[in-house]
């Protein structure tokens, strides 16, 4: 091993798929079914006899600073799971794959130029993806020919390499071990099942055509289609989950729960996979219909005796319609692991198909004397199965008997994600097409017996209604903004937050700003007009937690934004959300902000006429601000009134020219322009006109709004977060909040107006 080097023909540019380039390779791993070859350009280290010492290092004076410590051991290890695992259990879930070069393996190519690919990629979006692996059945099982210069006439799968510096690709960097112990065997088993597909769907179709023409001429030949691309992957995906490699689809599976009607079920293709299609619809499909029909739907699909694909290969194996299926899927995602108010189920499992609870491999810690289906050798420890209500684990060390979780890839799920409809308010749902899916809550339903209505603008809808536990009375989760209009400040006090982790949920609107035109006056009392953009206030109220026992939570905080018309419209764009103390927020009234007796000037009262300078203080801005340096910003005016002993600069102060009482002469009164300096000059108000020490941070403000991205903020570990539109981002802030007090949320949308879902959850 380390000297044989064999030539590999390789996808190399996104905007060009019928490309390749020609790579050299060393082989590194050999078993009876697999030859693992690695790019010459890779750093791997030679261990002669896998003691754990290195005998020969790829780069002498570097060391293992220049492999990361990956070497041949590594390889042989993973030989030995295709052998012992993923060949034999694979060919008896789905069948046998070709040989069309008779040596009896398959080949794997590892190669960095999978890491780097997405860089050719017009999205830059696209650039921090990584592409997996792949296999390309009808270039590689056909002859090289002019028409076909890119075949290496064997069975091969390309598979990324391990790149945790990020030399190829900076922004996504895999560790060795992650690679070598989980997403380098989930790779190979994901791509055999499309070697073997190709050989059930197209090559043994041919020789049952060539049969059938035999036996009578005069006969229809089979449609010898290739499996469609995302029933290929649904069966991939369970067939390596089965095998114990599935960890590598939980945060695709996560997104398309987070959002399954932005997901077409039956949709996408080998070309979208190259830029990081998410896989986990797909993957919980798959798992539906083996947790609810047996693994052996694999083989029936595999080997439908019609040659079927799509769609019609599933509703002939399954004898149900997809609509149907893909229904009874969503019930189950939804439904799975929760009980009605008695403890018992709360969906009737037996009209209705659920999810089964995950389980943990127990598999042998060192190769067994010979291959045997149902033993899963390097997945000891590993989960199989998914958990909709639970943790789902990505497990390390499966050769081991301590095989360790890798926590900071857990992913936590709570069923589907929904929106919220309340009678009295419109609502618009939106699905893609092909079997996407929209999940909605109808609450504050008045009467025992509603009827529901669902009118589509196009398509055709099927669906299910579930009757789920009743919120008790004064216990409610959510709370509706009643307040239109962008001149009343008065917040809306949000639900008491729990303590245990579960969410409360606030629905609102950022509605036309056209109704808060206000009057203002300058300096030489000039009356003119300002346009106050809609701000949406939520008091949290933390003033039931004992600071003393609990001083503080970490809260997060994010944004659904909602559909405003029936075809999928949307007019909240970019919005943003920020958290401030309860007393450091503008918030204006007649008391406080009024010139009362002042006989040199107007009588001026919120909300109009107010002077300029105090409009551009209390009224919200849309501009989060989040270029401003608060420790920079002079937020306190450039000269302060005698009571606070500092110096006037010479100009006389009174109840014309201090207008709001605050020690500030009108002409050196602060004008912020956005909403933290605005904030900012509020904490200097209140601290008598002199800088806090402690300023607002920008750690308050909406992390969307401070990243450089175009995509939204998840954390799987935390189950927050998401989207619910195709473009653009939400909004999402994890903050720290002290206990025994009360605090703002504020939501804007910059420049836009439109209905919005909010989410509040206490992390545990």
């Amino acid at each position: 091993m380390g000297v044989v080097t064999s030539e590999f023909s390789i996808l190399s540019d996104l905007q060009d798929l019928d490309a390749c380039q020609v790579i050299t390779a060393k082989l590194w791993g050999v078993g009876e079914s697999v030859a693992i070859w690695v790019d010459e350009d890779v750093p791997i280290d030679w261990d002669y006899e896998c003691d754990g010492v290195i005998d020969e290092y790829y780069d002498p004076i570097r060391r293992e600073q220049a492999s990361y410590g990956f070497n041949n051991c590594d390889l042989s290890t993973v030989a030995d799971i295709v052998d012992y695992n993923i060949t034999v259990n694979l060919r008896a879930l789905l069948g046998d794959e070709s040989d069309v070069n008779d040596d009896g393996k398959i080949s794997v190519v590892v190669s960095p130029v999978l890491n780097a690919i997405s860089f050719t990629s017009e999205e830059e979006d696209d650039w921090s993806d990584i592409l997996d692996s792949y296999a390309d059945p009808t270039t590689d099982l056909l002859p090289f020919s002019e028409d076909n210069p890119c075949s290496d006439e064997q069975e091969v799968i390309y598979v990324f390499a391990p790149d945790p510096y990020g030399f190829y690709n900076s922004q996504n960097t895999p560790t060795v071990e992650e690679y070598t112990s989980m997403t380098l065997a989930a790779q190979i088993a994901r791509s055999f099942t499309r070697l073997v597909l190709f050989n059930q769907k197209n090559f043994l179709c041919a020789e049952a055509n060539e049969a059938l023409a035999a036996e009578n001429p005069d006969a229809e030949p089979y449609d010898c289609s290739v499996e469609e691309y995302w029933l290929t992957e649904a069966m991939a995906a369970v067939a390596t989950d089965i095998l114990g490699f599935g960890a590598i689809y939980y945060e695709g599976a996560w997104e398309y729960m987070d959002a399954p009607h932005l997901f077409s079920l039956t949709g996408g293709s080998e070309e979208d996979d190259l830029v990081g299609l998410s896989k986990g619809g797909y993957y919980l499909f798959g798992r539906w219909l083996v947790d609810n029909f047996g693994q052996s739907i694999l083989a029936d699909l595999a080997q439908n005796p019609a040659f079927e694909v799509g769609v019609d290969n599933v509703e002939t194996i399954t004898e149900n319609t997809m609509g149907t299926l893909v229904t009874g899927m969503h019930v189950g995602l939804f439904a799975s692991g929760v009980t009605g108010a008695d403890g018992g189920e709360l969906v009737d499992s037996g009209t209705w198909s659920m999810f089964d609870e995950a389980t943990l491999i127990s598999a042998p810690t060192s190769p067994p004397a010979a291959p045997e289906v149902g033993v899963y050798y390097g997945a000891n420890g590993y989960q199989t199965g998914f958990n909709v209500r639970g943790n789902n684990i990505f497990v390390e060390g499966g050769t081991t008997d301590s095989p360790a979780e890798n926590l900071a890839k857990r992913v936590v799920t709570s069923g589907t994600d929904y929106t919220t409809y309340v009678p009295g308010y419109d609502y618009y749902g939106f699905a893609l097409g092909k079997y996407g899916v929209s999940v909605v809550r109808l609450t504050d339903l008045d009467n025992d017996v509603t009827e529901v209505q669902i009118e589509g603008a196009q398509g055709k809808l099927v669906g299910a209604v579930m009757r789920w536990n009743d919120v008790p009375v004064g216990e409610e989760d959510y709370v509706v903004e009643k307040v239109f209009s962008p001149t009343e400040v008065l917040p809306v006090e949000l639900p008491a937050l729990p303590a245990d982790g579960s969410e409360i949920l606030a629905l609102g609107d950022i509605s036309d700003p056209s109704a808060g035109t206000i009057t203002i006056f300058d300096g030489e009392l000039n009356e003119g007009t300002m346009t106050v953009t809609d701000t949406d206030r939520w008091l949290l109220d933390l003033t039931d937690r004992n600071p003393v026992t609990e001083p503080s939570v970490q809260v997060a905080i994010w944004l659904q934004r909602l559909y405003d018309d029936d075809s999928g419209g949307y007019s909240l764009v970019d919005p943003w959300v920020a958290v401030t103390r309860f007393d450091d927020l503008p918030k204006p009234d007649i008391d406080t902000f009024s010139s009362g007796s002042c006989t040199a000037g107007v009588t001026w009262n919120y909300p109009s006429p107010v002077p300029s300078w105090i409009a551009d203080q209390i009224y919200l801005s849309s501009d989060a601000g989040i270029d401003v340096d608060p420790e920079e910003y002079d937020a306190c005016g450039s000269a302060s009134g005698a009571d606070s002993g500092l110096d006037t600069g010479g100009l006389s102060l009174d109840c014309y020219t201090d207008w709001d009482n605050d020690g500030v002469h009108m002409s050196l009164e602060p004008s912020p322009s956005s909403f933290v300096e605005q904030v900012l000059v509020q904490q200097c108000t209140n601290n008598g006109n002199i800088a806090p020490a402690e300023v607002y941070s920008l750690d308050w403000v909406d992390a969307d709004e401070r990243d450089d991205d175009e995509l939204p903020s998840i954390n799987y570990v935390y189950d927050i977060g998401g989207r619910n539109c195709l473009d653009g981002e939400e909004a999402y802030l994890v903050v720290t909040l002290e206990t025994g007090e009360r605090y703002n949320v504020v939501v804007a949308g910059g420049d836009d107006i439109g209905p919005y879902q909010l989410h509040v959850k206490q992390l545990q």
